[in-house]
């Protein structure tokens, strides 16, 4: 029994750092196109070793900009009276430069 533990304990860290989809589906892959049972970089692919593309920075960076814009637009406040009445009139000047 304690052979099995070592060898679930290594097998843990070998890819206890890939994501379940992926690795789901590298056993998949592995099981349709081999007839031996999948060995741990069978299981982690080149999941640890790729660099993302362009266009997964891009989205990521994207998603990261669109959950600090929800989290800002959560917290906001309304305007002031004062500054919103203020900005009005300021407004109403240049309007009123540019119309002339």
């Amino acid at each position: 029994m304690v052979k099995d533990q070592e060898t679930f304990n290594v097998w843990y860290n070998l890819v206890k750092d890939v994501p379940f989809e992926v690795a789901h589906q590298n056993v998949i892959l592995h099981l349709q196109t081999s007839p031996f049972f999948p060995k741990p970089v069978d299981i982690i692919g080149d999941y640890l070793t790729r660099q993302p593309s362009y266009y997964e920075l891009q989205r990521a960076e994207e998603q990261a900009d669109a959950l600090a814009l929800e989290e800002y637009n959560q917290q906001a406040v309304p305007m002031p009276n004062h500054i919103r009445e203020r900005l009005e009139r300021l407004n109403a000047r240049m309007r009123v430069k540019h119309e002339s």
